[in-house]
């Protein structure tokens, strides 16, 4: 479809249009438009924070002021100390040193103290934009808990928080096939046009991303990103709020999967998994187990030995059974190599354990090979490299 520059797809409903605050509002309205009616209710808010442009109200933006003046590294070591302060993972736990394995440049981590007064000053002030961001996003999560007490129905109501993948390092802008394109459409982007003064990042038609250091930083205490099938790109928050059913405070250090969260809710519901037909048509009963059991106390995983769970996504492989994990990043991610991790207490996947437990090793890989089969798994072809194959599409559409 062809668009002309005069073409409008939609207004925004505001002048100070700020989507995750019109997102929380909406949902509110929604939520109130029939909650006399007796029935429950399914609500999914998907807010587009934290993904790119990085954007925020000022104020949300200029509370940060001077906390990320260290750097890459120094924000990674922090936040991992705090963690394991936390109780949320163990004090054993190291991290990635060089991110050797990946072998292209633009995922590498930069070296802070390589950078100039006003490279360090804009690179600051891009983790600054991304912290507004998200710091907005929960408060307007506050806003959403607090309407649902305010409503009364905080202790009838399952809430599930969780993101969508690990922290993406990419730069678009930096690639000379959409640079065109972001000059266009953007007042500010590169380094360049603001001249000195940061002051305005995050805000209305300035574009904003972070790349692989604050990337890194925000996968701690996994290492590597987006669309890798490391534990950087794949291990998200899940934070469930179920008074009476989930403790406040409570932590599980099981694995669970995002196919496990329909079950979950279906249970909660008392609604049975469709299936069969329904008009006519065969239903594919969705698959995943219910975490309202280990919710409860009732058991201690979601899934055990019995219930692996294959992945794949731009040739980055991974099986995941109990606590083992085994995986495949493709060059120029990774070695190219199967390697076998104990997630629950290597989560940084530092200690490769493939050599030592051929056998589980064997299990897994044919478990794989028969997702692979059940799924019509197209390989990627050799040297595919999904950031490069994004300015290969860029070239093809041009125009278009």
């Amino acid at each position: 479809m062809h668009y002309s520059e005069d073409d409008q797809l939609v207004s925004l409903p505001s002048d100070d249009y700020f989507s995750s605050d019109f997102y929380t509002q909406t949902m509110i309205d929604y939520i109130d438009s029939n909650l006399d009616d007796g029935k429950p209710f399914l609500a999914w808010v998907g807010y587009q924070a934290v993904h790119y442009p990085h954007q925020a109200p000022k104020s949300f933006i200029d509370k940060y002021d001077g906390v990320y003046d260290d750097g890459f590294e120094a924000l990674r070591v922090s936040r991992l100390e705090k963690q394991k302060e936390l109780g949320l993972i163990s004090a054993n736990v190291e991290l990635d040193p060089e991110f050797a394995k990946t072998t292209y440049e633009p995922w590498r981590m930069p070296d802070w103290e390589a950078l100039n007064e006003e490279e360090q000053a804009f690179n600051a002030r891009r983790m600054q934009t991304y912290a507004g961001m998200l710091d907005n996003m929960d408060v307007n999560i506050g806003r959403l808990l607090q309407h649902l007490e305010d409503k009364g129905i905080t202790d009838n109501t399952i809430v599930i928080f969780m993101a969508d993948n690990g922290p993406d390092p990419n730069q678009l802008p930096l690639s000379e096939a959409y640079r065109d394109w972001y000059k266009a459409n953007y007042d500010k982007v590169y380094i360049e046009d603001f001249e000195g003064d940061f002051s305005d990042m995050g805000q209305k038609g300035v574009y904003a991303d972070y790349g692989p250091g604050w990337a890194a930083a925000a996968a701690v205490p996994g290492s590597y990103f987006k669309t890798f099938s490391t534990e950087g790109g794949l291990r998200v928050p899940l934070i469930v709020r179920f008074p009476g059913v989930v403790a406040p405070g409570a932590q599980i250090d099981k694995f669970a999967y995002v196919r496990d969260i329909l079950p979950t809710l279906l249970e909660v519901a008392g609604v049975k998994t469709p299936c069969g037909t329904y008009d006519g048509r065969e239903i594919y009963a969705p698959d995943g187990f219910s975490m309202l059991p280990v919710f409860k106390g009732e058991a201690d995983t979601v899934r055990g030995e019995d219930n692996p769970v294959g992945y794949e996504l731009a040739g980055s492989s991974a099986v995941f059974q109990g606590r083992f994990k085994l995986m495949q990043n493709l060059d120029p991610k990774g070695t190219g190599e199967w390697e076998l991790y104990d997630i629950e207490t290597d989560l940084s996947e530092l200690h490769d354990l493939a050599g030592e437990m051929p056998d589980r090793v064997a299990e897994m890989r044919s478990f794989f090979d028969a997702y692979a089969k059940e799924v019509n798994l197209v390989p990627v072809p050799e040297g595919y490299n999904p950031l490069e194959q994004t300015v290969i599409n860029a070239k093809r559409n041009a125009g278009h």
